[in-house]
């Protein structure tokens, strides 16, 4: 299966519940493919909710969102089928570990899909959260991530560390491939297009 038809197929249906990780280091592009994942899925007619302690613009017009990690946590459970999204995710795991887990343990249970996002994948998302996850999207790591990523689900992941800006590689553990996003911003263009994706060759 291409990694174009794995987006498309796994990540945009809550049918069959399995949490993703997005993780990149600062500026790599990891925020810019949840926000893809967001718009993607709200254009689908699917419910959005966006924790993001920073405020930042581009999640999609009418998508639920917080900065507060208490009232997130609070709300979370009121709420049912939604495609969650999860920026700065060590934020609410230093907030409160126990509740951010109970998201992965048990979020599946009021139909959400959950995407878990932060720059480290071992240092601020906890081992008993990133087993609940199924599908990884990872942007550059440093070579002690990449290579726990590997361990975890593909041994494609160990190349996150050569990987430049905004190329990131995919793996639910069976299925991987790698792939960038791709800006179409013109010039005097003072608002941004959300990205593409393409779909790059195993080398």
């Amino acid at each position: 299966m291409s990694l174009r038809k794995t987006l498309k197929i796994l990540q945009l249906k809550r049918k069959k519940i399995m949490h993703n990780i997005i993780v990149g280091a600062s500026f790599s592009g990891k925020t810019n493919l949840a926000k893809f994942f967001a718009n993607q899925a709200h254009k689908k007619g699917e419910d959005i909710l966006v924790f993001d302690p920073r405020k930042s613009g581009g999640w999609p017009d009418g998508a639920k969102k917080y900065s507060s990690p208490e009232k997130f946590l609070n709300d979370f459970w009121k709420l049912e089928k939604h495609h969650v999204f999860i920026d700065e995710a060590k934020v609410l795991f230093d907030f409160d570990i126990k509740g951010a887990e109970k998201i992965a343990y048990q979020g599946r249970h009021n139909g959400h899909l959950v995407y878990f996002i932060g720059q480290r994948a071992m240092s601020m998302i906890p081992p008993n959260a990133r087993n609940q996850c199924g599908k990884v999207f990872a942007f550059k790591q440093s070579k002690k991530d990449s290579d726990t990523l590997a361990d975890e689900y593909n041994d494609i992941l160990s190349q996150c560390v050569t990987l430049k800006k905004v190329h990131f590689i995919f793996s639910d553990g069976f299925a991987c491939g790698k792939a960038k996003l791709v800006f179409e911003t013109k010039e005097n263009d003072s608002i941004q297009k959300p990205p593409k994706i393409e779909v790059l060759k195993n080398e």
